[in-house]
């Protein structure tokens, strides 16, 4: 059970849906975690993404299913930032649920 994104694994594929304000749409991403660090998850966006884009957003929404769990877990997150080496930086998250069983 994964209780906090702490706990997410690099190398674990998420899925990223993203709110723009003022727009009714959400855009949606592939992403892969990085690194885990105390404070942030940095993760890289597929080749598709666009960069411009996901600056924009002023909240996430990530989905994710850990290796080897039949659980897929979700969890918001506030506006993230894009650093100059391209990963995304994603405040961590104590708040995260399950919303399918495998």
């Amino acid at each position: 059970m994964v209780s906090n994104s702490r706990q997410i694994a690099v190398g674990t594929k998420l899925q990223l849906n993203g709110n723009i304000s003022g727009q009714e749409e959400q855009s949606e991403f592939q992403a892969v975690a990085q690194s885990n660090t105390p404070n942030y998850l940095f993760v890289k966006l597929s080749d598709s993404a666009e960069h411009a884009e996901v600056d924009k957003f002023s909240s996430l929404t990530l989905r994710f299913r850990p290796l080897r769990q039949k659980k897929i877990y979700q969890f918001h997150s506030v506006s993230p930032g894009l650093g100059t080496n391209g990963l995304l930086r994603i405040a961590h998250s104590d708040y995260i649920k399950i919303v399918e069983e495998l």
